[in-house]
């Protein structure tokens, strides 16, 4: 639902949030139960809301503080470490932008996990690719194991999606 964020990286503020209109996550789980790989179907407002969330992201990565941030959200605080983008070798599926992020987060425990969150955008479309576990990942999206290849795969899938659905003017 609405209530949950979508954009939560390094704990930051994203007015784009108020934008959406609907929010859909599915995640996948591995032998253990632990997350391998969610997903998160998001329509905003418009085209230039989902434009308004990838500068936002970009924004609060370069400003990310190096020590603990609390979460506006009430999610827990961490302090988040950023990796060179994971996404340099990829390929780019046309009509879809991508932004992606390499990053380790470490809890107020110590605790630290390596994750990588790769955001789609296509007209009022939003997608999420989430890999909470990036160092040992388990996810199998129609065969692919490797990040790229199914994040290309949830590419390619919101290339297909009619404009009439994505957009505010057909």
């Amino acid at each position: 639902g609405l209530s949950q964020p979508t954009l939560d990286l390094c704990n930051g503020t994203y007015p784009s949030e108020e934008k959406r209109t609907a929010r859909l996550q599915v995640r996948a789980v591995d032998n253990l139960g632990e997350t391998a790989l969610s997903t998160e179907a998001v329509l905003y407002s418009s085209g230039a809301d989902t434009t308004n969330a990838f500068t936002e992201l970009r924004r609060t990565a370069e400003a990310c503080p190096t020590g603990p941030v609390d979460s506006p959200v009430g999610l827990p605080t961490v302090t988040t470490r950023f990796r060179p983008a994971p996404d340099a070798d990829w390929p780019q599926v046309p009509s879809v932008e991508r932004l992606a992020f390499a990053f380790d987060t470490i809890d107020d425990g110590g605790d630290s996990s390596y994750q990588v969150a790769v955001y789609l955008r296509r007209g009022r479309a939003l997608l999420g690719v989430y890999f909470s576990h990036a160092d040992t990942p388990t996810a199998v999206v129609e065969g692919k194991t490797a990040l790229g290849d199914i994040v290309n795969i949830f590419a390619a899938r919101l290339a297909k999606v009619p404009v009439a659905a994505i957009s505010t003017t057909a």
